[in-house]
């Protein structure tokens, strides 16, 4: 009887003190954790922690109804549109394209070439960064007819992968720019060199340059503007400069 009551009292006792055990086990292990999470670089502990959190039981109700106490009037609706659009049904695939017709000569069935379409700017392979237009519009001012309006911008690379820009095209044939082929490392600047030929043109200019990269989004928009004068000695109103005289002998 003597020993029954000592194995009682021997396993009251740890039972007892498993919790504490168990509560000691935990806070070294989370010291551990803390202590190796806290030594590497800032990228890395921004994935562990979003990870963990992705872990966690959440009480959708509850995190609702606290998140929805806090929003503004406007905040709000956009929750309540959003949560429609997450519910909405899904849209239903594109029909089938249509069979080309087809043209009979001399018997032979000859299918009519298929238009290219126009497509949107397909975004560049690789990764994507972003990028920092230092001034995005210039203004030359006012010029004479026949004159070159030059500049150049500055775009900086603010992202966490190499920028490469595959193509930069003005909005019409009188804007030239030039970019630069090679890959552009995080925080360097690439230079795009632009020209504006005034020849033909009269009056306020506003032209765009569209600077295609792996960026998102995939294009970046530069402006040049300014005024283009007509020469002094030009005729008015359309008139025709009259001829000089003939010289005398």
């Amino acid at each position: 009887m003597k020993n029954l009551k000592i194995v009682f009292t021997l396993a009251m006792v740890a039972m007892l003190c498993m919790p504490v055990m168990a509560q000691k086990a935990s806070k070294k292990a989370k010291k551990a954790l803390i202590t190796n999470v806290t030594k590497m670089d800032a990228e890395k502990q921004k994935m562990i922690v979003d990870y963990a959190r992705s872990l966690e039981k959440v009480d959708t109700k509850k995190a609702l109804a606290k998140a929805y106490k806090k929003l503004s009037t406007d905040d709000r609706q956009k929750l309540m549109d959003y949560i429609a659009k997450v519910n909405a049904p899904a849209k239903l695939a594109p029909a089938a394209p249509k069979k080309p017709r087809v043209n009979m000569k001399d018997g032979v069935a000859k299918a009519k070439p298929a238009k290219p379409s126009k497509s949107k700017v397909a975004a560049p392979k690789g990764p994507m960064t972003q990028v920092e237009v230092i001034e995005a519009t210039y203004d030359f001012g006012v010029i004479t007819q026949g004159e070159k309006a030059q500049t150049i911008y500055k775009i900086k690379n603010v992202g966490k992968h190499p920028l490469v820009i595959s193509k930069a095209k003005g909005s019409c044939g009188c804007t030239v720019p030039k970019w630069p082929k090679e890959a552009i490392a995080p925080g360097e600047i690439a230079e795009i060199d632009v020209v504006f030929n005034s020849r033909g043109k009269r009056g306020k200019q506003n032209k765009r340059i569209t600077i295609t990269a792996n960026t998102d989004p995939v294009s970046t928009i530069l402006t040049i503007k300014g005024e283009v004068k007509m020469p002094a000695d030009a005729p008015k109103n359309g008139a025709k400069k009259p001829a000089s005289p003939p010289v005398k002998e």
